[in-house]
């Protein structure tokens, strides 16, 4: 009677190994700046990794982006009931500034040959270092930032300090053997047996890309801030020359078509009200100088406005 229990046991424990159900990896790929849609973008696909109890893999290779909006994705993946597993790629990627802070804050972080991470320590929009008191709050807040996040993953704490206050930056390799990545393959296939040995998930897994939308497409490429800048001069010089020379309205019409897109930009995006105001204040005194003569003042004045608001 013993005998047959045990083989009972062994039977069902054989076959229930052997009819285990492939893991989905919903994969979706980020390859331009970190914004606020690059927040939305990732919570959604979250919620379908969660509702299908699956694990989202992103492909990411971005030069940096938005505090703000780093900040709420990184809330998103610590938060995450589904493990996600974030993966610079492809070879010759990289995960820069705001990208290091994303690959930290996964449960699982992988880079591929050739790809680097760091240089984190924060700047402005323009590119150029934070000045005045302002400063040194940004930076220990930022350190502070992603001190936490290492720590919570078990990443390493010192290193990735560095990141942000020396702007250190690692290739694969480096990164690797510093405790700031768990793995390092050109391959996915391999990436997805890493992460079901590490969650005891069994052998087998399927990918299961999340596509973007033409709507999503489109708001990816308004949210750059470049691209948010040219479409606002574009349209400035546009209405500039219907004033200079009515009539035709093609002018008019691609510059209105320009000014729309870069209110909807700038509804992507967080925005400066101020610098709006100045934004706004420079298209008027461009208007005015065609009316009221004023030897070049009003055109000076707008060009100062324009800039300072940019």
């Amino acid at each position: 009677m013993i005998k047959r229990i045990i083989l009972f046991i062994l039977f069902i424990s054989i076959f229930s190994t052997s009819i285990s159900f492939a893991k989905t990896f919903y994969t979706i790929t980020i390859d331009g700046a970190i914004t606020h849609f690059t927040y939305r973008y990732i919570e959604k696909s979250i919620k379908i990794a969660e509702e299908n109890k699956g694990i989202l893999l992103i492909k990411l290779d971005t030069p940096g982006g938005l505090l703000d909006a780093t900040r709420d994705i990184v809330q998103l993946i610590l938060e995450s009931e589904s493990p996600i597993v974030t993966y610079v790629y492809p070879q010759g990627a990289r995960a820069g500034s705001a990208g290091t802070f994303i690959v930290l804050a996964s449960h699982v972080a992988a880079m591929a040959e050739g790809t680097n991470i760091g240089a984190a320590h924060p700047v402005n929009l323009t590119g150029k270092d934070i000045e005045g008191d302002m400063k040194e709050k940004i930076i220990q807040d930022t350190l502070a930032f992603i001190s936490a996040i290492a720590e919570k993953r078990g990443r390493n704490e010192e290193i990735a300090k560095k990141m942000v206050a020396e702007s250190l930056s690692l290739k694969s390799s480096e990164a690797l053997k510093k405790g700031i990545v768990d793995y390092v393959t050109n391959n996915i296939g391999d990436l997805a047996k890493f992460v079901n040995k590490k969650y005891n998930y069994g052998k087998e897994y399927e990918l299961k890309p999340i596509k973007t939308t033409s709507l999503e497409k489109i708001a990816f490429f308004l949210s750059d801030p470049n691209i948010i800048v040219l479409l606002l001069l574009a349209g400035i010089l546009a209405i500039f020359l219907e004033i200079k020379m009515p009539g035709t309205f093609i002018f008019a019409a691609l510059g209105i078509t320009c000014i729309i897109l870069f209110l909807i930009g700038i509804s992507i995006i967080p925005i400066n009200y101020l610098a709006l105001l100045l934004i706004l204040a420079g298209i008027a005194l461009v208007i005015a100088e065609v009316f009221v003569p004023s030897f070049g003042l009003l055109t000076l004045s707008a060009i100062i406005a324009l800039a300072s608001g940019l």
